[in-house]
C-alpha cells in the first residue's frame, strides 16, 4: 500500500459518487465558461484520437446457395479454388497484412491521443503539441502494454473459435447422422466462456483508460509501473473500485443513449469521425474528468490528477523608473 501511495491516510472516505457532480461542474467550466472554440475544437480532435480504433469495423462475406442441382458450396469451391487459388490467398493475405497495420498504428496514435486529453481536461487547455513532446515515451510504453493484451485477447478468441469449429466438425467426423445436437451442445458450452473472456477484456480496457493512463500522465512512468501502483490502490480500496466499474456501466449505457439521440437528432452527422466527437466532446470530458476525481480521493500526489486550473506563474518585478527611489537605491 505504501508504495503506492505513501501519503494516502486510510481514513479517507473513496466515494464513486462525489466525482460525477465535481465532474458535471468541470466538463461546464471546460466547455461552456466562456465558449472557446479553438479550445473546442482542440479538445474534440485529443478525445478523437483517444478513442482512435475502438468501434467499428468491417465484416465481407459471400454466400453459396444449394440449388435442385448437383451444385454443392464444397464442389462450388473446389472448383473456385482449383482456378484463383493461389490470387485468392494472395489477396487475402494482403487484406490481412494491411488491415494489421492499420490496426497497429491506430493503437499507437490511441495511445498518444489518450494522454493529449487527459492532459486538456486536467489543465481546461486546447493542446496538442505539448503533451505530443512531452509524453511520448509513456505513450509508447502505454501502445507496447496495450498490444500485447490485444495479442493475448486475439490468441485467445482464436483459440476459442478453433475449439468450436474442430469440435463440431469431430462430432460430423465420427458419422453422426445428425450433427447439429452436437454443435448445439458445444455452442452452450462455449458462449458463457467467450461471455467472461468478453467481460475480462471490456473491464481491461476501462481500467487502462480510466486508472493506467492517468497514472502514467501524472508520473511519466511505464506501463507496468503504474499498473503495479494501481494494484497497491486497489488493495487499499477494493469495494470502492468495484463500485466505480459496476456505476461506469450504467454511465455508459446513459452516455450511450444519448449519443443516439443526438446522431438522430442530427440526421447522422454526429455518426461522422471527428465531427462526431466535438459535437459529443461533452461526454468525453465528463468521462474522462470523472476518474482523475476518482483518483485524485486517493490524496498524495494523486492529488494533482483533480482537473483545475493551475495559477499562471507570477511577473517579474518591473524594473525601477530612471530617477525614482528604486532607482537611487540600486545604484547606492
Amino acid at each position: 500500500m505504501t508504495e503506492s501511495n505513501p501519503n494516502y491516510s486510510g481514513s479517507a472516505r473513496i466515494s464513486v459518487l462525489d466525482p460525477l457532480s465535481q465532474a458535471l461542474d468541470w466538463t461546464v467550466r471546460v466547455l461552456f465558461g466562456p465558449i472557446d472554440p479553438v479550445k473546442w475544437l482542440t479538445l474534440g480532435f485529443c478525445a478523437w484520437l483517444a478513442w482512435l480504433g475502438r468501434g467499428g469495423g468491417f465484416s465481407t462475406g459471400t454466400r453459396y446457395t444449394r440449388d435442385d442441382g448437383d451444385w454443392s458450396f464444397a464442389r462450388g469451391w473446389d472448383s473456385f479454388m482449383s482456378e484463383y487459388g493461389v490470387l485468392f490467398v494472395t489477396f487475402i493475405a494482403i487484406i490481412v497484412f494491411i488491415a494489421v497495420c492499420v490496426s497497429i498504428l491506430l493503437l499507437y496514435l490511441s495511445s498518444r491521443g489518450m494522454f493529449m486529453f487527459i492532459d486538456g481536461v486536467r489543465h481546461n487547455r486546447g493542446d496538442v503539441v505539448a503533451p505530443w513532446r512531452r509524453f511520448g515515451s509513456a505513450a509508447l510504453s502505454l501502445f507496447l502494454f496495450r498490444l500485447c493484451i490485444v495479442l493475448a485477447g486475439v490468441a485467445l478468441f482464436s483459440a476459442l473459435g478453433m475449439t468450436l469449429l474442430l469440435g463440431g466438425v469431430g462430432a460430423s467426423a465420427l458419422g453422426a447422422e445428425d450433427p447439429e445436437p452436437a454443435w448445439l451442445m458445444l455452442l452452450v458450452l462455449w458462449l458463457p466462456v467467450v461471455l467472461i473472456a468478453a467481460v475480462v477484456w471490456l473491464v481491461l480496457s476501462v481500467v487502462i483508460n480510466d486508472f493506467v493512463a492517468p497514472l502514467m500522465w501524472l508520473r511519466n512512468c511505464r506501463a507496468l509501473e503504474a499498473w503495479g501502483a494501481l494494484l497497491g490502490l486497489v488493495r487499499i480500496a477494493p469495494g470502492s473500485f468495484l463500485l466505480y466499474l459496476l456505476l461506469k456501466m450504467f454511465i455508459f449505457v446513459a452516455l450511450t443513449l444519448i449519443g443516439c439521440m443526438l446522431v438522430c437528432v442530427t440526421c447522422c452527422i454526429a455518426a461522422l469521425p471527428y465531427i462526431g466527437t466535438v459535437l459529443m466532446l461533452p461526454l468525453f470530458v465528463f468521462r474522462r474528468a470523472y476518474s482523475l476525481y476518482f483518483l485524485s480521493q486517493f490524496g498524495g500526489d494523486l492529488a494533482e490528477l483533480a482537473p483545475r486550473e493551475d495559477l499562471p506563474a507570477p511577473p517579474p518585478p518591473a524594473p525601477p523608473a530612471a530617477g525614482g527611489p528604486g532607482a537611487a537605491e540600486a545604484t547606492a
